[in-house]
C-alpha cells in the first residue's frame, strides 16, 4: 500500500477515533401479530424490545383470544373491533385441532384437502374482515403516520401487516422464516425446493424419506400453493369440488411428478470453505447430478479430491501452490499470534495488506478464466442449470451473471455483516447486533458495543478500499458496463 493510501486511511481512523461513537436511538416499532403460539414468541420479541427502550404499539381485534389479557406488558395497543367474538375463534381452533390430530389420519386426500380448505377458509374470513376494518378508518391510519413509526413487524401467518406497512410506506420485518409447505420461500424467495426432495415445512419427514413420502409432501405443497393463491374460497361450489376430486384421481393414478438431475456449475473456496463445499458436491452427485468444479493450477486442496465422481475446470495461474499457502499462513500467524499486540490502526493497516495479497492471486485467477472465451462459449453450449458459489471466493457472481444463470450463494454470514447490511438491507446497528467473525452475543457491555463498531468500521473501509476499488473497474471491464461487486451481483 502507498504512503499516501497509508496516510488517508491513518486521517479516517483517526477521525473516526475523536469523534463520539455512533450512537443507536429507541425506535417506534407497530406490530402485526399472530394467534396462539405464534403470539407466545411475538410476546417474547416485545418483551425484549420494550426492555431495550423501544416504543412498541400492537395492533390487534376485539376478539383476540389472548392478547388482551396481556395489555400490561409495556406497550401499546390498538383494538379493532370486528363482528365475529372470541368464542367463536375458540371453538374454530377446538374444530381444527381435533381434526387435525384425530380425524385427518382417517380420511383419504381427497375429504383432507376439502375439510383443511373449508377451516382455512373460515379463518381467512375473519382475517379479512379483520383488516377490512382496520383499513376503513383512515383517521387510525392518518395518525399512525403522524406517529412517525420506523418499522412494521408482522408474523406472516396472520394476512395484513405487509399491506399495513405497504400502506404506511413503512419497512416491513417478517417475524418468523419458515412458511407453511415453504409457499413464500418458493414462489417470493425463489428457494429451490423441489417436493420430491426438499420436505415442506409442516410435515414430519426428512430428505431420506422413500416414495410416500415424496407423495405426501408433493400434495401438501399442491394443497398449500392452491389456499395462498386465492383458489380456496372459490373451490367450495359443488362443481369446483368435483373438477378439484377430478384432478386427485387423475394424480394417484399417475406415475407422480419426478424431478430430473440437473447441471451445475460450482465456484468454490479453499481451506475450510473447500471442506462444506465437498459436503455438498457429495450430496449433488449421490443424488445424479452433473456437477462441474471451476478452479486454478495453484489450488492447495482441490486437485487431491477429483476422484470425488465430478468434472473439473483447471485455470492455469501465473501464482503457485507454494504461495497460496504462505499467504495464509502469514494472515493465520498475525490472526492468532500478532494481532492482540498492535493498535487499531496497525491491524487495520496490516490486515488490509495481508487481504491484499490474497485478493490479487484471487483477480488474476478471474483474469485469466475471464480470457478465455473459448471456455466460456463451451460452458454456454453445456447449458448448465445454476452456479453454486462460495462468496468468500470473488468471481462465482460474475461468472454466473456472464453465463446469464441463476446465481446459490452456499454459505450466509460475510465478515463484519458487510454484504447483508448493505445489500440485503439487514437491520443491524452495531451497537445490537453482533458483527460476524466477533465472539459476542447481543448482550454486549458498552466496551464489547465499542469494539463491535470499530470492527464494522473496519470492514466498511476494507470493502471500499480493497474490494471497490479492485474489483469494481475489473467486475466493468468484464461486463462491458459499469457495475459493481458489493451490490449488483450479490
Amino acid at each position: 500500500m502507498s504512503a499516501f493510501r497509508r496516510a488517508a486511511v491513518c486521517c479516517l481512523f483517526l477521525l473516526g477515533l475523536i469523534q463520539t461513537p455512533p450512537c443507536v436511538t429507541a425506535g417506534k416499532i407497530l406490530i402485526w401479530p399472530g394467534e396462539f403460539s405464534h403470539w407466545l414468541y411475538m410476546k417474547t420479541i416485545i418483551n425484549e424490545l420494550t426492555v431495550r427502550g423501544h416504543n412498541v404499539t400492537v395492533v390487534t381485534h376485539s376478539a383476540t383470544p389472548f392478547l388482551l389479557a396481556d395489555q400490561s406488558l409495556g406497550y401499546n395497543m390498538e383494538i379493532i373491533q370486528v363482528p365475529h367474538t372470541k368464542k367463536d375463534i375458540m371453538d374454530h381452533m377446538d374444530r381444527a385441532l381435533k381434526y387435525w390430530m384425530y380425524d385427518l389420519s382417517n380420511t383419504n386426500m381427497i375429504q383432507a384437502f376439502l375439510k383443511l380448505a373449508e377451516l382455512f377458509d373460515t379463518i381467512m374470513g375473519w382475517n379479512k374482515a379483520f383488516c377490512r376494518e382496520l383499513f376503513a378508518r383512515e383517521d387510525l391510519l392518518e395518525k399512525w403516520r403522524k406517529e412517525q413509526f420506523d418499522v412494521v413487524l408482522t408474523d406472516p401467518v396472520s394476512i395484513g401487516g405487509e399491506l399495513l406497512a405497504e400502506k404506511l410506506n413503512l419497512p416491513l420485518i417478517i417475524s418468523v422464516r419458515p412458511f407453511f409447505a415453504n409457499v413464500l420461500e418458493r414462489y417470493c424467495g425463489q428457494v429451490p425446493a423441489p417436493a420430491s426432495y426438499v420436505p415442506s415445512t409442516g410435515m414430519y419427514f426428512c430428505s431420506a424419506d422413500g416414495d410416500k413420502g415424496r407423495r405426501l409432501g408433493f400434495y401438501v405443497i399442491y394443497v398449500e400453493d392452491r389456499r395462498i393463491s386465492g383458489l380456496v374460497p372459490a373451490i367450495m361450489s359443488a362443481c369446483r369440488r368435483a373438477a378439484v376430486c377430478c384432478v386427485f384421481l387423475l394424480g394417484l393414478i399417475q406415475t407422480p411428478p419426478c424431478v430430473t438431475a440437473g447441471k451445475i456449475l460450482i465456484w468454490p473456496g479453499e481451506f475450510s470453505h473447500w471442506l462444506y463445499m465437498k459436503a455438498i458436491i457429495s450430496e449433488l452427485t449421490a443424488r445424479g447430478h452433473n456437477v462441474t468444479v471451476v478452479t486454478h493450477s495453484a489450488t492447495p486442496f482441490l486437485l487431491a479430491d477429483q476422484s470425488l465422481g465430478y468434472n473439473m475446470e483447471i485455470i492455469a495461474v501465473p501464482h503457485t501452490k507454494k504461495d497460496v499457502m504462505e499467504s495464509m499462513d502469514k494472515a493465520l500467524k498475525y490472526w492468532m499470534y500478532d494481532l492482540s499486540n498492535t493498535n487499531v490502526i496497525q491491524a487495520f493497516l496490516k490486515l488490509a495488506e495481508l487481504l491484499n495479497a490474497m485478493m490479487e492471486q484471487q483477480k488474476a485467477f478471474c483474469r485469466e478464466l475471464f480470457a478465455r472465451e473459448d471456455l466460456l462459449e463451451k460452458w454456454r453450449k453445456e447449458q448448465f442449470d445454476v452456479v453454486l458459489t462460495d462468496p468468500v471466493s470473488v468471481g462465482g457472481e460474475l461468472l454466473a451473471e456472464k453465463l446469464n444463470l441463476p446465481l446459490i450463494i452456499s454459505v450466509r454470514p460475510f465478515v463484519g455483516n458487510v454484504l447483508e447490511r448493505y445489500c440485503g438491507q439487514v437491520p443491524a446497528p452495531a451497537s445490537y447486533v453482533p458483527a460476524t467473525a466477533v465472539c459476542f452475543s447481543d448482550y454486549m457491555d458498552f466496551l464489547q458495543r465499542v469494539i463491535n463498531v470499530l470492527f464494522n468500521v473496519f470492514n466498511d473501509l476494507l470493502s471500499i478500499l480493497l474490494v471497490k476499488v479492485k474489483w469494481d473497474p475489473f467486475f466493468t471491464e468484464v461486463m462491458g458496463k459499469r457495475l459493481s461487486f458489493i451490490c449488483d451481483f450479490v
